[in-house]
């Protein structure tokens, strides 16, 4: 009688290993799907290809990662080249009706305050790609951490299965009926 006790555990341990299973293949997409997030916004900039092929789960905060990181960008560049301004580092020269910029630092090179403010954009982009990056890799981290345990359970409950089910057999062959003949 113990057989149906030890084929009731081994069932009961099977659907668990299966679950554990399901859980580890969720993970591993979820894994897959941010790295390919942290891929889109790995230079601060979404192109439309990026956007179109992001994992679904991570389609909302590519779009806040695109409102937000472009208009603090474009705040941050705007308050440092009009401080640049501010602190003269443009000198503006009127030649025949056109507007050209020298530094004021002496060495005489030209600067475009349109190009200066693309650079700090830029640099702003990156900023905040690498503090959205940080945060994944915070997430990621959790996300490994809980697929080490789920792997370490899984192991055990493949242990005790396989145990289960050599006593399922063994009370089998002990209870079966035996023939003289």
């Amino acid at each position: 009688m113990t057989w149906v006790v030890n084929s009731v555990r081994a069932q009961a341990l099977k659907q668990r290993e299966n679950d554990i299973n399901f859980k580890l293949l969720q993970i591993s997409q979820k894994l897959i799907e941010m790295a390919q997030y942290g891929s889109n916004i790995a230079d601060g900039m979404i192109t439309d290809y990026e956007a179109s092929t992001t994992p679904l789960r991570f389609y909302g905060s590519t779009m806040n990662f695109m409102r937000n990181s472009a208009q603090r960008a474009s705040q941050e560049a705007d308050f440092l080249t009009e401080d640049l301004r501010l602190k003269g580092g443009f000198v503006e020269n009127m030649t025949n009706g056109h507007s050209t910029y020298a530094t004021t630092s002496g060495t005489g090179v030209g600067l475009d305050p349109v190009l200066v403010h693309q650079n700090f954009f830029k640099s702003a982009l990156q900023e905040c790609a690498n503090r959205e990056k940080e945060k994944i890799h915070i997430e990621e981290k959790k996300i490994e951490q809980e697929k080490m345990v789920l792997e370490t359970q899984l192991k055990a409950i493949t242990a005790e299965y396989e145990s289960v089910s050599k006593a399922v057999e063994g009370d089998i062959k002990n209870g079966a009926i035996k023939l003289a003949g």
